[in-house]
């Protein structure tokens, strides 16, 4: 094959065409490459029409940019059957969020200082702001591998928290629980507060799990996002 290099939205991409480096198909990708060029100088450039089975085609298909919202959800499309199905659900929940905060912002214009500057207005913690923007990470680290984009704006980008968020815990008095106790399904409230069981886990017992004399309850397994699992939780 033949290698074509050109610069595209002010990224350099490097195709294979697929011929046989000989004299007269050498001097037919030169013209190629002029032609492209030019199509390029004058905005009418086809990524997909000149390369339809390069894995940039897609995202480049439709404008001068790929919509960060869409480049996540291709990100996140080619993770599935490689990560647990609940897994990949919060991940599009965050990603969704994400694209919140850069709407009209594509993947070949976001830049680092933006990201920073809107980490850094937001009252999150630290472990939250790492969980929303890591399908944000992995979109821009598969764009580089692609060669979509030419470098990762977040790479070795870090998250530093100097003040403490404003998130304060309020857990449930003695006397809110005894409340909760004498409404409908109170004994469920009661034994949830006072085993501090996860939420997964509440959902997952069973009457099998519930020894024959009520005093221990066995805790074997998890239900998330209607998928039941093991539970690490010790019994």
């Amino acid at each position: 094959s033949i290698g074509i290099s050109f610069v595209y939205k002010g990224v350099r991409y490097r195709e294979r065409i697929a011929l046989p480096p000989t004299g007269r198909n050498l001097k037919y990708v030169e013209r190629l490459r002029a032609t492209k060029e030019h199509e390029i100088a004058t905005n009418v450039f086809d990524y997909a029409r000149h390369f339809p089975d390069s894995p940039r085609a897609r995202l480049h298909a439709g404008g001068p940019g790929t919509p960060l919202s869409e480049a996540m959800d291709a990100y996140l499309e080619s993770l599935r059957g490689q990560i647990e199905p609940e897994t990949l659900a919060k991940y599009r929940h965050d990603a969704r969020a994400v694209a919140k905060w850069f709407q009209g912002k594509t993947l070949q214009s976001l830049t680092r200082a933006e990201v920073r500057n809107k980490v850094a207005s937001l009252n999150l913690s630290r472990k939250r702001l790492l969980n929303l923007l890591t399908p944000l990470r992995g979109t821009l680290a598969q764009a580089v591998d692609d060669e979509v984009i030419e470098t990762n704006p977040l790479a070795g980008f870090k998250v530093r928290r100097i003040a403490k968020t404003n998130e304060t815990i309020d857990p449930f008095t003695r006397e809110e629980v005894d409340r909760l106790g004498r409404t409908e399904l109170g004994y469920l409230w009661q034994f949830w507060s006072w085993s501090g069981l996860r939420s997964g886990e509440v959902i997952g017992l069973r009457w099998g799990d519930v020894d024959s004399e009520c005093v221990a309850v066995a805790i074997r397994r998890s239900v998330r996002v209607g998928r039941e699992k093991r539970t690490k939780t010790a019994s």
